[in-house]
């Protein structure tokens, strides 16, 4: 609690205790209410007019005023606006599931982005700031600043050091690389196909077929994976 309000609420209960004016006490209440308290995770700067965050990022109205930020892009069904009357809003019904279809919403991501940093500033949270949010801007890099995907998660890792996107939006991210961050190319996810495939492909629990981006590339056209069958060389720690 900030030295402000601890002040406010103790004047309140000394003016409640000693029975003063109804009007005055219900005053000092709606300071109480309304002053701004510390935002302990305030918005983190990625690039010009782009912001990742969390769920305290987008409560604490000060924090966005002091970013700059215009437009609000919730990754998550669950989450709603906190203030709705005061930035332009857009929310993605993705769930922070390793089989959720993550590229299936990138476009519409990334249109949002694209149309909030032109006239102001961008956050994008999640609840916790860490998977789906970083997941969407590591795309968004990867589609706007020609990133690798191990570069694009890097910048946002710089921003957000706690960044960390599940394991299915990583590989799925790989594959949308190999894709020429095409969101037309995308055929769909099925995690647990991916996983039947690389388990039937997989020699002594660790050598695997040659790379993770060879893997992808055969989960999405679809080849069978035989029991008998081995491609591998290299070792692939999922």
């Amino acid at each position: 609690m900030s030295s402000t309000v601890a002040v406010l609420t103790s004047t309140l209960q000394e003016r409640w205790r000693a029975n003063r004016h109804a009007a005055e006490v219900h005053h000092l209440a709606l300071l109480v209410k309304r002053c701004p308290t510390p935002c302990n995770d305030p918005p983190c700067k990625l690039r010009a007019g782009l912001f990742i965050g969390s769920i305290e990022s987008e409560a604490s109205l000060a924090a966005l005023q002091a970013a700059g930020i215009t437009h609000i892009l919730q990754a998550g069904a669950e989450l709603a606006p906190s203030h709705p009357e005061q930035f332009i809003y857009k929310r993605l019904s993705v769930s922070d599931e390793e089989d959720e279809d993550l590229v299936a919403v990138l476009k519409e991501a990334s249109e949002f982005i694209d149309e909030g940093r032109k006239s102001g500033a961008v956050l994008v949270h999640c609840a916790q700031g860490i998977s789906r949010s970083a997941a969407v801007l590591t795309a968004y890099l990867m589609t706007h600043a020609r990133f690798s995907f191990q570069t694009a998660l890097s910048h946002v890792q710089q921003a957000r050091p706690n960044a960390d996107p599940n394991q299915g939006f990583r590989l799925q991210l790989q594959e949308f690389e190999r894709l020429g961050c095409c969101c037309e190319s995308w055929a769909g996810w099925d995690k647990q196909r991916f996983e039947r495939c690389f388990k039937s492909s997989s020699v002594s629990g660790r050598r695997a077929v040659s790379g993770m981006a060879d893997l992808i590339r055969r989960f999405h056209m679809h080849d069978v994976c035989d029991d008998d069958t081995v491609f591998c060389d290299s070792t692939v720690i999922l």
